[in-house]
């Protein structure tokens, strides 16, 4: 059975109460969404360019002995009604590296973490952690969403989104 693990966060100018309250990273069950943010990022501002960003994060494990290769993600907002949005831009997709010392905030760590290589859209039999960086329309932030729907493959991880940033 193949497990996917994908963050997405607001990378710079993330608000301490954002990174405030720990989310276990050691205790995701298979195929479970670890971590999803968005905000506004008001440093990023170019005409035509969305300023809010989300980021993922997410564990998968490949089916059987093989490795395969899959697409490049996708990320959708879900609203309370079932309103929804979807993302607009891949910013960057990266293998998410494990702390070298456990610290009980995880948050800080989906965000910041600079442990991380380039993905090269392959899924192995071992665990892979991917962390997620897109670019949403401005829709999301009026949206409030709650659940954060993310695509990889034949897998789709649905969770909580841990936090919304108010402005960059």
């Amino acid at each position: 059975m193949a497990h996917v693990l994908i963050a997405f966060a607001i990378l710079p100018f993330v608000s301490p109460a954002a990174i405030a309250a720990p989310i276990s990273i050691s205790s995701a069950s298979p195929n479970e969404l670890l971590y999803c943010s968005y905000g506004r990022m008001g440093h990023w501002r170019r005409p035509g360019d969305s300023i809010i960003v989300g980021i993922a994060v997410v564990e998968v494990h490949a089916n059987g002995n093989r490795s395969e290769r899959v697409g490049q993600p996708s990320l959708v907002l879900i609203g309370n009604t079932g309103e929804h949005v979807s993302m607009t831009r891949l910013i960057t997709v990266e293998r998410l590296f494990p702390p070298q010392q456990p610290s009980n905030n995880d948050a800080g760590y989906y965000l910041y973490s600079t442990n991380a290589t380039s993905w090269d859209n392959m899924l192995s039999p071992q665990v892979i952690r991917l962390r997620v960086r897109v670019l949403l329309p401005e829709s999301a932030y009026a949206l409030g969403a709650a659940q954060c729907r993310i695509s990889i493959g034949p897998y789709v991880l649905r969770g909580p989104v841990n936090s919304i940033w108010p402005n960059g």
